[in-house]
């Protein structure tokens, strides 16, 4: 009498309040196994399909996985081999940038060098002049005494430039004869 088993397991204990004789439900194992088992051997087929499931959800898990592994090491493969003619495309980028920054450094230093050398050119002659004129007023001369002797001893041609652009061209002091 199975049905009579499953009542019993629910008969009433005692009340709450004051000591009394308490009652244990029965247990039998093997009634309840036995009741259950027929429902266990109906989910027997879904859990055989739900193991099946979930091996095939693994092999193709595993399987993207390795796909996506191949592709990610693909991919910083490809990456690498960019990265150098990157690298080397910025280098050059770099480099020319830099050449033209010199050619510019350069053409900026070579107009000033232009502009110093006409500068001295302009006031070369000039400062020569100054020269001339307080070297005589130094030496007591008159201001064209001796002026054939310093144009040969110094190289100036008319009084108003030097031949070399330097200065006296042989380095020979600039007398009147009297050795001052």
């Amino acid at each position: 009498m199975p049905g009579r088993d499953l009542l019993t397991r629910f008969r009433p204990v005692g009340a709450p309040g004051a000591a009394g004789s308490v009652g244990v439900p029965a247990q039998d194992d093997d009634a309840a196994a036995a009741e259950l088992a027929p429902l266990f051997g109906a989910l027997e087929p879904t859990l055989q399909a739900c193991e099946r499931l979930r091996a095939q959800a693994r092999e193709t898990a595993d399987r993207l996985l390795a796909q996506a592994r191949e592709q990610a090491a693909q991919t910083a493969r490809q990456a690498d081999s960019d990265a150098v003619g990157l690298r080397a495309a910025a280098a050059a980028r770099v480099q020319r940038a830099s050449q033209d920054d010199a050619r510019r450094l350069l053409a900026c230093a070579q107009a000033d060098a232009d502009r110093i050398r006409a500068d001295g050119r302009e006031r070369v002659p000039a400062l020569v002049r100054e020269v001339l004129t307080r070297l005589r007023a130094d030496l007591g001369l008159p201001s064209e005494c001796g002026s054939s002797r310093l144009t040969e001893e110094t190289g100036l041609t008319d009084g108003t430039g030097l031949t070399d652009g330097t200065g006296l061209t042989d380095g020979t002091a600039l007398t009147d004869g009297t050795g001052r």
